[in-house]
Parts: C-alpha cells; sequence; structure tokens
C-alpha cells in the first residue's frame, strides 16, 4: 500500500494555479510564498524531528536491550572484561541518547510542527473550498481574511518557538541534565 504524504507541495501549488484566476499577482505570491512555504517549511521540519526522535529512541531501546545480555554473558564466560567494555560503552551510548532527545524535545517538535502544518492547510482547504468563515465570500473579498488567519498562526507558532528558548526555562532544563546525571551516578565537575 502507498503512503501518501502529509503534505504534498505540488498538489497544493495546483490547487493555487487552478484559482489564479481569481486572485491578482500579489495574492498568487503570497499564497505561493507565505502559506505554501510555511506549510512545506513546517512539514520538512515535522518529518525531520520525527526522524530524529525515532532514531534516538531506538538507540535507547535497542542499548537498553542489549546490555542485559552482554552482562549475562559476561559473567557465563571468562574473560569477563571485554562483556563489561562493552556493555560499558552501550550504556554511554544509551545514556547520551536518551538525555540528547530529553534535552532536544525532538518528540515535541515533531508534534508541534505537524500540528502548525495541518492547521494552516486546513486554514488553506477551507478558503479555497468557501466554507467556515469563507462561505458565501468571492476568492477576492475572502482573502484578506485569509491572509490575517495565515499570518495569526505563523506568528503564533514562532512565539511559542522563540518562547521555548527563555533564558529562565534554558536554566531550568540545564539543572534537571544535572539532577538526571548526577542521578546516573555520573561524577560532574565542580559539584
Amino acid at each position: 500500500m502507498t503512503q501518501l504524504p502529509l503534505v504534498d507541495s505540488e498538489a497544493l501549488a495546483q490547487v493555487i494555479d487552478h484559482f489564479a484566476g481569481s486572485f491578482s499577482d500579489s495574492q498568487k505570491g503570497f499564497l505561493k510564498s507565505r502559506w505554501l512555504h510555511q506549510v512545506c517549511y513546517w512539514d520538512d521540519r515535522s518529518r525531520d524531528a520525527r526522524r530524529k526522535y525515532f532514531a534516538l529512541r531506538g538507540i535507547t531501546v535497542l542499548g537498553s536491550v542489549t546490555i542485559p545480555v552482554l552482562t549475562s554473558l559476561g559473567l557465563a564466560t571468562s574473560p569477563r572484561t571485554t562483556f563489561a567494555i562493552l556493555a560499558a560503552i552501550i550504556g554511554a551510548v544509551v545514556a547520551a541518547s536518551a538525555t540528547w532527545e530529553g534535552v532536544a524535545n525532538y518528540g515535541q517538535i515533531w508534534l508541534e510542527k505537524r500540528r502548525a502544518a495541518e492547521l494552516l492547510k486546513v486554514e488553506g482547504w477551507l478558503f479555497f473550498a468557501s466554507a467556515d468563515k469563507y462561505a458565501g465570500m468571492a476568492p477576492a473579498t475572502a482573502f484578506p481574511t485569509f491572509a490575517a488567519e495565515v499570518e495569526r498562526q505563523i506568528a503564533k507558532e514562532v512565539g511559542e518557538y522563540v518562547s521555548a528558548f527563555d533564558p529562565a526555562e534554558a536554566t531550568k532544563r540545564a539543572a534537571q541534565l544535572v539532577d538526571l546525571l548526577k542521578a546516573a551516578g555520573v561524577k560532574l565537575p565542580n559539584t
């Protein structure tokens, strides 16, 4: 079964071109360079974050399963040091993977950017279908409302993204990371 992409930029561009006669050049420019660009950008960010999230989670899961196996093999064989060294290395990779996912928050980014892309895409479909708040309006008449809604959604998404880099929140996340490392038995300098 073929999986359809959540965002098909070519199909969306064709929809814009289909309605091209209803819009001025600047409106067509907005539809392509602002609305479609942002839908595709957030879709790309979502897919990238999803890929990173599952890669890090896969490393964590596989490594976590491997450590007990290596430890058991090390107890049953001689010399034990090879298995102990491998278990320690894999343990460090698992800890780094889990910690980096906790810091980078790829899972959260994946969901946020997927939501943003879908909400913006839905707004476009409502506009093109003359549905909901655009019902009964000619495309040229509905365009200012659509443009304002697109900009509102972009501003909201950018505002949420920028607020994630609040220095107080960054300090709080760093303290949580130090606590996690200490709980894992990692000796940190100057602590």
